[in-house]
């Protein structure tokens, strides 16, 4: 009894740690966006993260919640991974259909949805990270079912690093602006599911 409360402390603490990285590069990167993004990137920026929240919403159908709760059901015992296959593939499905209808949407009604026309690099670069983001967060789901808190944590240390450091080059050194933060994101995540694959 005392061992499990013991792992629930320390798994708790290492979760609590890998959720505040994500919101932690947020808090890092503000004053470089202050500084060097002028007032119309920054209002893109928040208005292309609503986006992105809006399609993981969508994306996911409820699935992954129905993965967290059916996982160690007694009655799925051995089909563990068939279960995860098939949630895996359809919020594979889901998200790519959901990104070809974000990408036809901001192509051809960026100017009338966010007052701007997107330029083609950035459309890429959003578009690109949401999808490889959405796709990552299922295996860091499972990592969290199977009690693989400190796997999970080092990799979500590695994506803010990641994330993190490229977005200060880019913006900071190569003064590319917004599209940096969303390329960042994708190199990050995509090395994320890289790791991931093997596991």
């Amino acid at each position: 009894m005392l061992d499990q409360i013991r792992n629930t402390v320390k798994n708790s603490f290492l979760y609590s740690i890998g959720n505040m990285a994500g919101k932690l590069s947020g808090v890092i990167l503000l004053p470089l966006y202050t500084k060097f993004l002028p007032i119309e990137e920054y209002g893109l920026l928040a208005l292309l993260e609503i986006s992105f929240l809006f399609i993981l919403s969508i994306s996911g159908f409820g699935v992954k919640n129905a993965l967290m709760r059916y996982y160690w059901d007694p009655e799925q015992k051995g089909n563990e991974k068939s279960l995860f296959y098939t949630s895996y593939l359809f919020n594979i499905l889901v998200s790519i259909t959901t990104i070809l209808a974000a990408f036809f949407l901001l192509r051809h009604f960026s100017g009338e949805i966010f007052g701007t026309v997107l330029p083609r690099n950035l459309l890429w670069f959003f578009l690109g990270s949401s999808l490889v983001r959405v796709i990552a967060d299922t295996p860091l789901l499972l990592m969290r079912i199977q009690q693989k808190a400190l796997s999970q944590t080092r990799i979500q240390l590695m994506i803010l690093i990641i994330t993190v450091g490229l977005t200060v080059y880019l913006i900071g050194y190569r003064g590319m602006g917004i599209e940096a933060i969303f390329l960042s994101q994708l190199v990050g995540y995509s090395l994320a599911m890289l790791i991931l694959s093997g596991f």
